[in-house]
């Protein structure tokens, strides 16, 4: 093993975190990295979190590919009940990111 999938679920809020994380063995006691997360870890405790494994990965790619199909098929990044449900700059399909701006500005021949 190389990484597992896991599920940690808030016991006080109802919520739950869907994450990879890459380690040879299972580690119940890590919820994720997830700023939400870690914010009702700080709240509630560390303690009222239930940490289970969904599935082991050989590979990191394994572990990459899983993890994605595990947040569509539980529709983890839409339903509020999950700590997922917030959209990273990652998930936006390149035509919709912002346009970066350069901050140089162009010199103009004044005649």
């Amino acid at each position: 093993m190389v990484g597992y999938i896991f599920k940690a679920e808030n016991t006080v809020t109802g919520k739950t975190y869907i994450g990879k994380y890459y380690s040879v063995r299972f580690d119940k006691k890590y919820i994720g990295n997830d700023s939400s997360v870690l914010d009702d870890a700080k709240k509630y405790g560390t303690d009222k979190f239930i940490v289970n494994m969904i599935k082991a990965c050989e590979t990191v790619k394994e572990c990459d590919f899983c993890y994605d199909a595990i947040l569509k098929e539980l529709n983890a990044k839409n339903d509020p009940k999950f700590y997922n449900a917030k959209q990273m700059v990652s998930d936006v399909p390149e035509a919709e990111k912002p346009v970066k701006k350069s901050r140089k500005k162009k010199a103009v021949d004044e005649e």
